[in-house]
């Protein structure tokens, strides 16, 4: 695993958005430049037929942030709920060995090292980390605050510690919504605390 998608899912267990059919092109806002993955649901994922995604993944010269955007648009005539997902497969130190997560819960930061089993964590916080304790290589997430959306950290055992924000949608006609997060490269257990302010930073229009 490695790497960054967005998904959705209505009622199954599996998406197979991964099936229908994608495009990508340049993009750019406020300054922020990058690519522009989408897709229109219905071929494949038959009960958000109709829904438009953009995912947009941008950064500056130089940066070690990206912003990653995930754009939902209603093209049918009623309105439509579902959850939203955007994954991070994350290697801290370019590998899974020896990273451990940080998160905010019950007031306070916990560290989580893996294990066997598989869960799934929420923070009570907009961010997440993942560090290597070999390198102290840091992955840093960190979600706009809305009341539907949440950080997720998804610990799969031995196949790592990755990073989540997974949303509740509700999107009417003609009425697109916008999720939004960052990821940041840094160094440090502590890392989180320089960037959880990205927060409340939001990008404007797209180009």
């Amino acid at each position: 695993f490695g790497g960054m998608r967005f998904t959705v899912r209505k009622d199954r267990r599996y998406d197979k958005i991964h099936d229908e059919r994608f495009k990508c092109e340049e993009a750019a806002r406020d300054g922020w430049t990058g690519v522009k993955v989408s897709t229109k649901l219905g071929k494949h994922v038959k009960d958000l037929k109709g829904i438009v995604l953009e995912g947009y993944y941008l950064t500056k010269p130089g940066s070690n942030v990206i912003a990653r955007i995930l754009r939902v648009d209603n093209k049918t005539s009623a309105a439509m709920n579902f959850r939203a997902f955007l994954n991070s497969f994350v290697q801290a130190g370019g590998s899974i060995e020896g990273n451990v997560a940080y998160l905010w819960k019950d007031e306070e930061v916990l560290m989580r090292k893996r294990v066997q089993e598989m869960a799934w964590v929420p923070s009570e916080d907009s961010w997440l980390q993942v560090t290597s304790e070999k390198t102290g290589d840091s992955l840093v997430l960190v979600s706009t605050v809305t009341e539907r959306s949440r950080p997720l950290l998804a610990d799969w055992g031995l196949l790592g510690a990755n990073l989540t924000v997974e949303t509740w949608v509700l999107v009417e006609p003609k009425k697109p919504l916008e999720l939004l997060s960052y990821l940041v490269l840094a160094k440090g257990p502590k890392a989180y605390e320089d960037y959880k302010i990205l927060r409340d930073y939001f990008l404007h229009r797209v180009a």
